[in-house]
């Protein structure tokens, strides 16, 4: 979506008014060299990829679960509450790349975040003219990341309210929900995503909330 008035340096505030489920069921899956326990092309190891596997979830409405029936299992199915999200949102990326939107960075995009529900205010950097804001990549429930490399994956009808906050510059994509705020940090190795989501968390608070970099570290 081009967003009128923004541009580089500014922030683009995003609050998510309404996510719904607009059909019953979601998928999920093994997918060969993808997910947290497969090895990948630029970490080959000797053992095979996973199998090409497919699960399909039914959604209970009425009880706000999916369903997953598992046949070869001892349990027989499995219910998970339903808790949607966007797994894939932001805005362009710096640098004039043409990436794909699986890539997260300072932008936002597949970031996976399962806080990013109903309700809550993000917040993104503005590196294009017009913002070029995204988002898809709907989850009906996730844990914390995917670790099978697909979470409940499925479509939703979706409603947003976009501002621009002029020359107001942040670096990395920031969360706000009626208990916390929250900033992400995405990039490879993990110690480092978390060192950068911590670092913008200190800036944050000691630029709009007026603490002392140092008491804010103490903080966290």
């Amino acid at each position: 979506f081009y967003v009128e008035g923004a541009e580089p340096g500014d922030t683009l505030k995003v609050h998510i008014d309404k996510i719904a489920l607009n059909r019953d069921w979601g998928w999920g899956g093994a997918i060969p060299y993808f997910g947290a326990l497969a090895p990948e092309y630029k970490t080959m190891m000797v053992t095979p990829p996973v199998v090409d596997t497919l699960y399909i979830w039914q959604f209970d409405r009425s009880r706000n679960v999916a369903v997953l029936n598992m046949p070869k299992s001892k349990v027989g199915k499995v219910e998970v509450p339903v808790r949607p999200f966007f797994g894939t949102i932001g805005t362009a990326p710096y640098g004039k790349e043409c990436i794909s939107s699986l890539v997260p960075g300072t932008h936002g995009a597949n970031m996976d975040f399962n806080e990013v529900v109903q309700g809550v205010t993000m917040y993104f950097p503005v590196f294009e003219r017009g913002a070029l804001f995204m988002l898809g990549d709907g989850h009906a429930a996730q844990g914390d990341g995917e670790i099978m490399g697909a979470a409940i994956e499925t479509s939703f009808d979706v409603q947003f309210t976009v501002e621009v906050i002029k020359g107001k510059k942040i670096n990395w994509p920031r969360l706000e929900n009626d208990r916390y705020i929250m900033s992400i940090g995405s990039t490879r190795p993990l110690i480092d995503a978390l060192r950068l989501a911590c670092a913008d968390l200190i800036n944050w608070l000691a630029t709009d909330y007026g603490f002392d970099k140092m008491d804010a570290y103490q903080l966290l």
